[in-house]
């Protein structure tokens, strides 16, 4: 066995934590045919793109398949990460209202709260910024010009909803309405979908999103629109209808994301009890923000109830997994000043 082959034999021992080092020092190296291999001798043929450390890999094989000209692993792993990049946030759905905690809050805090969701300071990009910044770059080199037109389009409206993200994303509004000129399909609409939401147009994204579902045969892909419509009926507050899209969702694959939507949903809709079986379900998932509004969820279904004790529990657990947060510092407060 020779050194190359004897030190991807030796991968599958390594923790994930020591297969992202050694990424990075490979990346570094430029050695990129290195670093794909040992990324898909990690991560397989289907990640989880929820654990945040297989992400990060797959993060790693599509940056030095862009580095390497790569156009089809570039794809590939685009494709991986699809249900992220298409997605939108779920933060904002299962903090939209906090009613259960608004006696002990003041006017100004409130304001604070619905500040900081319609800012989209809540929301987790799904790519790092480095990785879409790379993307945009790689998009307007001109390399995409030789591939097939139906790849080309494809790999276009992922960059397109991950452009979303940054300022750039009229410019990405625009690219996508020349690209496809007259010609629709699932994957440009639900990033155009994406775009109007972050743009502030929810009414446009929704319509968006319904004509996506319709492109469709095979259910399976139909997962990012209907979660995405979901969330948005749920903004509306119709929770009934965003309860539907929801287990629809959810009878394409269980995904988390679709998961702490639905307990949201439920948390709006008074059901406490399946809110708290959602919420409890989640924290078992290999995800820190997944797990975090999770633990926020079950606080506000405590609360509900009258059971601070336990709330202030769920929330410094949270507040355990991130510190920094401001939301969560404020629901510790909140909840503090309540058992005091």
């Amino acid at each position: 066995m020779d050194s190359a082959e004897k030190q991807l034999a030796e991968i599958s021992t390594l923790k994930k934590i020591d297969v992202l080092n050694l990424l990075a020092i490979k990346l570094l190296r430029r050695e990129y045919t290195a670093v794909i291999n040992i990324a898909e001798k990690t991560i397989g043929d289907k990640p989880n793109i929820h654990d945040e450390r297989i992400a990060k890999i797959l993060e790693y094989r599509l940056v030095a398949s862009i580095l390497s000209g790569d156009d089809n692993r570039v794809l590939d792993s685009l494709r991986k990460f699809r249900v992220k990049i298409f997605m939108i946030s779920m933060f904002p759905i299962l903090l939209y209202r906090i009613n259960s905690l608004y006696d002990f809050l003041d006017e100004q805090k409130i304001f604070y709260i619905h500040r900081q969701i319609s800012k989209g300071e809540l929301n987790e990009l799904p790519l790092s910024k480095s990785v879409i910044a790379l993307l945009t770059a790689y998009l307007k080199s001109g390399n995409l010009d030789k591939m097939e037109i139906d790849a080309r389009r494809e790999l276009i409206s992922y960059i397109a909803a991950l452009m979303a993200h940054t300022p750039l994303a009229r410019e990405a509004l625009s690219l996508l309405n020349r690209e496809f000129a007259n010609y629709l399909d699932y994957n440009m609409l639900v990033a155009r979908g994406k775009i109007f939401f972050l743009l502030n147009n929810p009414v446009k994204a929704l319509s968006e999103f319904n004509k996506a579902i319709t492109f469709v045969s095979e259910k399976k892909i139909l997962l990012e629109a209907l979660v995405n419509i979901s969330q948005i009926y749920a903004m509306y507050g119709e929770y009934r209808l965003a309860l539907d899209y929801a287990r629809r969702a959810l009878l394409i694959h269980q995904d988390p994301i679709a998961r702490l939507v639905r307990g949201g949903i439920l948390l709006n809709m008074g059901r406490f009890n399946e809110a708290n079986l959602a919420f409890k379900a989640l924290l078992r998932i290999e995800n820190r923000k997944i797990k975090l509004f999770a633990l926020l969820g079950l606080a506000e279904c405590y609360v509900a109830r009258g059971n601070f004790r336990a709330a202030f529990d769920a929330v410094w657990k949270a507040y355990m997994l991130d510190r920094s947060s401001d939301i969560v510092s404020l629901y510790v407060h909140v909840l503090r000043n309540a058992l005091s």
